[in-house]
């Protein structure tokens, strides 16, 4: 079994009404746990964490998670910073 935990920073901070929206659809639309990321108020992005038996296809979920995200008219992803590794090696 592997994880995935993703951080995805936006370009340009959005409306924060707008990035709840966002959130809620990529749990609707994926099988993930997500969570928006804000500074002092300002949305700047989310963060993603997955489980899958595949290190490919949790890869490919995050890029779907992706285009999802910029297709939404949110903005352009500006960073990604992910985190993919066999559960295994969380005993070590």
């Amino acid at each position: 079994m592997f994880f995935a935990i993703a951080k995805f920073i936006f370009e340009d901070a959005g409306d924060g009404r707008d990035l709840g929206a966002l959130v809620k659809k990529i749990q609707a639309r994926f099988p993930v746990c997500v969570r928006s990321l804000e500074a002092d108020g300002v949305p700047l992005g989310f963060v993603v964490a997955s489980l899958g038996t595949r290190e490919h296809q949790l890869s490919q979920q995050l890029d779907e998670i992706a285009a999802f995200a910029e297709g939404s008219g949110f903005g352009r992803i500006r960073s990604e910073d992910v985190v993919l590794d066999h559960t295994d090696n969380l005993a070590e």
